[in-house]
């Protein structure tokens, strides 16, 4: 059974894929830590004037639009490696990418747990890169 790393540098990952995983998942990461950040203090999902006043917001949009982005990223990195990988390194960093930015960006906090779920995750993507034919 060979690693990730030994994949891609036989070339059955391509860099370009694992690239676009990475940016996907940073992208898609970072949208709901944007899109809360950009939230109204007195959001209001039941009224149209809280939706208004939310996409009236540039930090809210910028969120928006990185979820959006994100996903074609990703269907990019899918032509240049297999989705069973990638998709696990996409999924991966885009939980991590949450984690950071919400504690940078909303002051939340980075418990011992949450930090137990990282490498989880990390093993999880390790595991999967192993076991994909």
């Amino acid at each position: 059974m060979e690693g990730f790393w030994e994949r891609l540098r036989k070339g059955e990952v391509k860099g370009l894929g694992v690239s676009c995983a990475l940016l996907s998942g940073v992208f898609g990461g970072l949208a709901p830590t944007l899109q809360k950040l950009g939230l109204p203090a007195s959001f209001s999902p039941g009224t149209a004037s809280g939706w208004a006043a939310a996409l009236s917001n540039p930090v809210f949009l910028l969120g928006a639009i990185l979820g959006v982005i994100s996903v074609p990223i990703l269907i990019v990195a899918f032509s240049y490696g297999k989705a069973s990988v990638l998709f696990p390194v996409g999924g991966g960093t885009g939980y991590i990418a949450t984690l950071i930015s919400a504690a940078l960006l909303l002051g939340e906090s980075i418990t011992y747990l949450k930090l137990a779920g990282v490498v989880v995750i990390i093993l999880g993507v390790s595991l999967l890169s192993r076991t994909a034919s």
